[in-house]
């Protein structure tokens, strides 16, 4: 049994000292029941014969390895010189801490021990006269004696036996209790809150009989935890049982493990039983605590704790496992132990591997990489940590050198044993996963391996269950890095020499070589490429290829096509590293994933089809034409040739009928789709953002009758929707912004939505019944949203709101926001408000609506914000008398009034510029707003300078209002605040991308990779 207090240094709780002849049968055994029976680990000489003069090695190393010592002082004990010697070692082991031997005078006056009377005097007689030649020995005996005495203990004359031995082993489990607390407080770095949350589930205060799991990955710390629990309350149970579970164990076992579990909870040898209602039958009126540690099989937890009547009331069961789904199938509770964050870490290496050591700076540096490479897992900063103790800085800094090609054996043997455990078609999901698919949508990776035939829902599941891979808020497939170091490492063993001969390439050292030398070969399955690690040209030839016959996933992409440098990201220029071969093809008809960023042949190969193919995605390619004619590919379901800028013309859609999902986003040449469009029966995601030479769609759109997304946004040549295109019965979201009647948006700083917006909610959700006959001359619906939150706007940070509006008939999506890269981080403190407008569409049969519903959601990355307030209004044309004090515009203008003619400011009166009412009904003050490069009659003497740069677009103005001091100096402007107090203002209509630039404190405005210098007319303001 394991020992319930043992520190790693002790083997045993108590080393238990007695005379055989005087209590074996009686006193002795009792006690020694009752501190087995409590889960006290305690030594005890079953023979107790003396052998010799000398006691033997193996009971002094018990006294040494014992955590406290019992002395059971008899009548007969000093006659014993053997039991002399044991009680002189127990002194000399615990010379400095005497509390922790507890000697019982068992029917013998105290006094006769201290002094050396009676039978303690007369056996000492006889030893001086046996040992002439060594009186010496005898002195000690007697100090020993003397000393013993003098120890607080118990005195078992006119007591009670079994009340005497209770309180004995009460008092023993306290110490216990305060020893390891004190001895193991270190062991518990990280780990304290663990237990609290542990305790909570289990609820030690309840009857009811409750079962408790703990699961994880290997090395999370479940058994760490299950044994420190374990030791702070057995104490408050009648029998306690941690029973350790082999990893190789088999289920016809089961029986003996039954017997075992049983014999260490009722205390007794060779016990034998048949079946396991044996367990319930001799423990349902017991209250027991049961650790079953490393469950690995749902089998083990019905045959050992079938259920809770098995256990008297108050009875805890803790289980411990991998495997989440064995504690859901046996509807247990369980606490999921997550890694240690970065604080948490740092103490358990310092505590555990460098031994209260302080660090010197620069290793304190290497540590922080050891936490890196662990990622929070605890046993492989135990390992680490181990491991790396008392080495020097070098030695330190080379062996974190070689584990990042030489993984830790140690370390990837525990957590090789979930994935051991797997069948084969797991471990081969597994397996892409840790090599391809980490971090991608779990939805998108199920279709491929679905394709690759496998069952894989049921593999993710199971992965998830058996805790190698999570999914995270955002659907993405999530793994441990030493996981997927360990799955990396098992594709390595299949051919450590020859990269040729495994299943699956990611290094681009690995793929250069096997491609180079044209030794592509039938056991590669999936091949991942990244370019932007290649410093050389790679020559993809048909030989090289020939050979790979099974190949299944092939990926080449640039993880640097967007550069931090602005004109990358508006340019979006692939520095291409393949050049093809003349007739290059693909010489696998096995290929069902096919992924190539810029790819840059016009055309895919003549002879290219591979009928099991299910992903094609070319994003940024040159390519013109896909094929020409019609290829039959049934099980494609999707297909991305996204900012392919040279595209003119869709295939023909007639052999992929099974097409779900079709993306044409920014290709800029395309000037209409194929007629065949009509016949993907199951399209549901139709993506043509961007395109901005499409005037129309083919008739046949209309009998999409599967579509449910459907992207027009930035088509601003887009001319008219096809008849009955309301006929999309499936349609759900609609994003049309860009085109004719866009969205317009407004984000600014402030709390309060405007009055005349009439619905309002402080959820993220308005549901409002419309008036009667409200679609007569409305332009459509204006929408509000207050945020508030402390946000960084920087590079690569953003900041989206998307509403939904539910007609009931009609799903319509669109989004509004903000998004600038910048060098320098800067930061926009407050509340803000974000006002959008959405014209009624022409897929919207309006006489049909009288309800609406608009959700509102905030996407960033990350995210930071909270939403406060929405709110829902109409807008009409000005003929339309007044609705609810809705205000109403001259034309049909985009926006909120916004028209080419505002930037003239031919109006005289403030209150007829739709600028100024505006931003008067966000009572936003006029002075410190606005400043025009085409001089504003309307808004006079600002003090603080925030407008950058107006812009006339053919679908209406651009403008954006960042608020901040700036200073003017002989050099330029000058950035006075780093910080964005007062916010940020964005007005934007249409795809023309607009960005924000700090440089060297100065402020540069740049537009679609042109840069402009501030406005002329700034320099005739005062600074502020």
């Amino acid at each position: 049994m394991a020992a319930a207090f043992s520190s790693s240094q002790k083997s045993y709780d108590v080393f238990l000292s007695f005379r055989g002849d005087d209590t074996r049968n009686n006193f002795t055994a009792h006690l020694l029941q009752e501190l087995r029976t409590k889960g006290i680990n305690t030594f005890f000489d079953e023979d107790k014969l003396e052998k010799g003069r000398v006691i033997s090695p193996a009971l002094i190393t018990a006294i040494e390895n014992s955590m406290f010592s019992i002395i059971v002082l008899s009548e007969n004990y000093a006659s014993s010189r053997w039991c002399l010697e044991e009680m002189v070692k127990i002194l000399e082991c615990n010379r400095s801490k005497e509390e922790r031997v507890l000697p019982i005078f068992y029917n013998v006056d105290p006094s006769d021990v201290r002094n050396h009377m009676g039978k303690f005097g007369e056996a000492l007689a006889k030893h001086e006269e046996n040992l002439e030649e060594n009186g010496e020995r005898v002195k000690i005996w007697r100090d020993a004696l003397t000393e013993v005495a003098n120890l607080s203990g118990w005195d078992s004359r006119n007591k009670n036996e079994p009340l005497l031995i209770k309180e004995i082993v009460i008092k023993l489990l306290k110490k216990l209790l305060n020893t390891w607390t004190s001895d193991t407080e270190e062991n518990l770095v990280g780990i304290q809150s663990r237990i609290q949350k542990l305790r909570m589930l289990l609820c030690l205060q309840s009857d009811d009989v409750r079962m408790v799991g703990i699961c994880g990955m290997g090395g999370i710390g479940k058994t760490t935890l299950a044994r420190a629990i374990y030791s702070q309350v057995s104490n408050q149970f009648e029998a306690c049982s941690f029973l350790e579970i082999a990893n190789d164990f088999k289920e016809q076992d089961l029986t003996s493990l039954a017997e075992k579990l049983l014999s260490q909870l009722l205390q007794e040898e060779n016990l034998k039983i048949k079946g396991s209602t044996s367990i319930k039958a001799r423990l349902h009126s017991r209250k027991v605590l049961v650790v079953l540690d490393n469950v690995n099989n749902l089998t083990i937890l019905e045959h050992l704790a079938g259920n809770q009547d098995w256990f008297g009331q108050g009875s805890r069961i803790i289980v411990t496992t991998r495997d989440q789904r064995l504690l859901i199938q046996h509807k247990v509770d369980y606490y999921e132990v997550a890694e240690f964050n970065g604080d948490e870490a740092f103490e358990f290496l310092k505590h555990h591997s460098l031994k209260y050591e302080l660090l010197e700076n620069d290793l304190q540096e290497l540590s922080r990489e050891i936490i890196f490479y662990a990622k929070g897992l605890p046993l492989a900063l135990r390992v680490l940590g181990s491991l790396l103790f008392g080495m020097n800085k070098d030695e330190w800094r080379d062996y974190l050198v070689k584990l990042k090609s030489t993984p830790n054996i140690e370390i990837q043997e525990v957590l090789r044993l979930s994935y051991d455990r797997l069948d084969d078609e797991e471990k081969n999901i597994f397996l892409d996963i840790a090599c391809f698919f980490k971090g991608e949508d779990k939805d998108h990776v199920v279709e491929i391996l679905k394709g690759c035939g496998f069952s894989a829902k049921c593999g993710i599941k199971t992965l998830i269950n058996k805790s190698l891979i999570t999914i995270n808020f955002a659907n993405k497939l999530e793994m441990h890095d030493l996981i997927q170091e360990m799955g990396k490492g098992i594709v390595r063993q299949e051919c450590p020499k020859e990269p040729e001969r495994r299943s699956r390439l990611w290094e681009h050292e690995d793929i250069f070589d096997v491609l180079k030398r044209n030794m592509g070969s039938e056991k590669i399955e999936g091949i991942f490429l990244n370019l932007s690690h290649l410093e050389d040209t790679l020559d993809f030839t048909i030989e090289a290829f020939a050979g790979m016959k099974k190949l299944r996933l092939l990926k080449v992409y640039n993880s640097k096509s967007i550069s931090r440098d602005f004109r990358d990201t508006f340019n979006n220029k692939v520095n291409c590293r393949v050049r093809f071969a003349h007739e290059f093809k693909f010489c696998s008809n096995d290929l069902r994933y096919l992924y190539w960023h810029g790819y840059s042949l016009k055309s895919l190969p003549k002879d290219f089809s591979p009928k099991h193919l299910v992903e094609l995605s070319m994003p940024y390619s040159h390519i013109k034409k896909l094929w020409k004619g019609i290829k039959v590919l049934e099980r494609l379901k999707s297909i991305d040739l996204s900012h392919s800028k040279y595209l003119i013309q869709t295939p023909d859609f007639s052999g992929i009928t099974n097409l779900e999902r079709l993306v044409l986003e920014g290709c800029i040449n395309l000037p209409k789709v194929h007629p065949s469009l009509g016949v993907l029966k199951k399209l549901n995601f139709l993506s043509l953002k961007n395109c901005t030479m499409l005037r129309r769609l083919p008739s046949s759109t209309c009998s999409l009758k599967s579509l449910e997304t459907f992207i027009l946004s930035g088509c601003s040549k887009f001319e008219e929707f096809p008849e009955n295109f309301g006929n999309l019965e499936m349609l759900k979201e609609l994003h049309a912004d860009g085109i004719v009647d866009s969205t317009f948006g407004v984000v600014i700083p402030g709390s309060r939505i405007p009055d005349w917006i009439r619905y309002q909610s402080s959820r993220n959700v308005i549901e409002a019944d419309l008036p009667l006959n409200w679609s007569t001359n409305c332009l459509g619906f204006a929408l509000a949203l207050v945020f508030g939150g402390r946000f960084p706007v920087a590079y690569d940070d953003w900041f989206w709101a998307r509403v939904f509006l539910d007609f009931g008939t009609c799903r319509r999506s669109f989004e509004t926001g903000i998004s600038f890269p910048m060098e320098n981080s800067v930061f926009a403190e407050g509340d803000h408000v974000v006002l959008t407008f959405a014209p009624v569409q022409p897929s919207l049969s309006p006489h049909q609506v009288i309800h609406i519903k608009a959700t509102f959601a905030i996407m960033s990355v990350p995210n930071y914000y909270e939403i406060k307030r929405c709110g829902l209004g109409l807008m009409y044309v000005n003929e339309e008398p007044a609705v609810y004090g809705v205000p109403s515009v001259e034309s049909k203008s985009i926006g909120f009034g916004f028209s080419a003619s505002c930037a003239l400011c031919p109006v005289e009166e403030p209150s007829e510029c739709i600028i100024v009412e505006l931003l008067s009904s966000l009572s936003v003050s006029l002075g410190t707003c606005f400043l025009l490069p085409e001089h504003c009659s309307q808004l006079k003497n600002p003090v603080r300078v925030s407008l950058l740069e107006y812009f006339l677009h053919p679908l209406g103005p651009l403008v954006l209002v960042y608020s901040f001091p700036i200073e003017k100096s002989s050099e330029g402007f000058f950035v006075r605040e780093s910080t964005a107090k007062s916010g940020l203002i964005v007005f934007w209509l249409n795809a023309l991308s607009c960005f924000l630039i700090f440089q060297d404190d100065y402020l540069q405005w740049v537009v679609e990779s042109q840069r402009f210098s501030l406005p002329k007319e700034m320099a005739e303001f005062p600074s502020s």
